[in-house]
């Protein structure tokens, strides 16, 4: 709770100084200003520019910290898959099949688009996990009728 609430009050921070500096780009743009009005509005500027650059981390929420713990369990239950010896309901053979499904449709495909300029162009699903099926492979929802639950059936449809 102590980090949300450190991590609001940087966006609060980091927003009333792009406001600012709003301030002063309307400011440089006004005709009715001196010109010594205008270069101190652009050195303020450039001031805000360089602070904002250089505090340019990014916040971390609950949700992305979620996301991660989730990224980190997947990462250590592929470890666990690759070298893992199996079992009598299990075999290895099977279980680095999994991970090698695991890693082409699900890790791959999310990492896709991780670098700074691809997140970007990602917008809302950065940082989501992603699954794309391998082809001619559907998932359809099964919901007993009547259910009003948010629990859900998932199985694989390839017909």
């Amino acid at each position: 709770m102590h980090q949300l609430s450190l991590a609001a009050d940087d966006l609060e921070a980091r927003r009333a100084c792009q406001a600012r500096g709003r301030q002063f780009a309307e400011a440089i743009r006004d005709p009715k200003k001196s010109k010594a009005a205008r270069a101190e509005a652009r050195a303020e500027l450039e001031e805000i520019r360089a602070y904002l650059a250089k505090d340019s981390r990014q916040l971390r929420g609950a949700t992305k910290a979620a996301g991660d713990a989730v990224r980190s369990a997947i990462q250590k239950l592929l470890r666990n898959l690759v070298t893992g010896s199996g079992s009598a309901t299990s075999p290895g053979s099977v279980q680095r099949e999994f991970a090698r499904h695991l890693q082409r449709h699900l890790i791959i495909p999310s990492g896709r688009y991780a670098g700074p300029k691809a997140r970007q162009a990602r917008g809302e699903l950065t940082g989501c996990l992603l699954y794309e099926p391998p082809p001619g492979m559907l998932w359809i929802i099964n919901r007993p009728k009547g259910s009003h639950s948010r629990r859900e059936n998932f199985s694989p449809y390839t017909g």
